[in-house]
């Protein structure tokens, strides 16, 4: 259950797209790049929990708007504009890392060793559970989907 809540929170995004008759194929390369860039922020940069994804929210939307832009002002079809966002994503994560996973002592393409590690704070939303029985990635997706059904 705790697995799919992930695939379910995207599921629900993809949704929202879906019923106003749109498509997008770019959601599990936003969904790679927000975990690489979390990731990075906080091993890299050494940025706190909240600080790292009140980044990956921010990164989330303006890959968001870009995608509304060409579907809506410059008129690019949907399917085409995600298509296309989806590989330059792919493509942009490997700079950073030069493709390597992003771990605490890890050695970036330029041979520096990163200094940071990953928040505490970050991990318990993947390792706690509510009343020591519902994973919290899972009171997350119940949140989620709930808040889309009133949208």
């Amino acid at each position: 259950l705790q697995a799919v809540s992930v695939v379910a929170i995207l599921g629900v995004g993809v949704s929202i797209t879906m019923t106003a008759d749109g498509f997008d194929l770019s959601v599990g390369s936003v969904a790679a790049s927000s975990v690489m860039a979390a990731s990075y922020a906080m091993v890299v940069w050494q940025m706190d929990a909240a600080g790292t994804i009140a980044l990956v929210l921010l990164m989330g939307a303006l890959i968001g708007l870009a995608n509304g832009l060409l579907i809506v002002r410059v008129g690019v079809p949907d399917l085409l504009a995600t298509l296309a966002t989806m590989f330059l994503l792919a493509g942009l994560q490997l700079i950073p890392t030069g493709g390597r996973s992003i771990t605490a002592g890890m050695v970036l393409p330029d041979g520096s060793t990163v200094p940071g590690a990953y928040d505490p704070a970050f991990l318990i939303l993947g390792r706690s559970r509510l009343f020591d029985l519902v994973p919290m990635s899972v009171v997350v997706m119940a949140v989620v989907a709930f808040l889309a059904w009133f949208l």
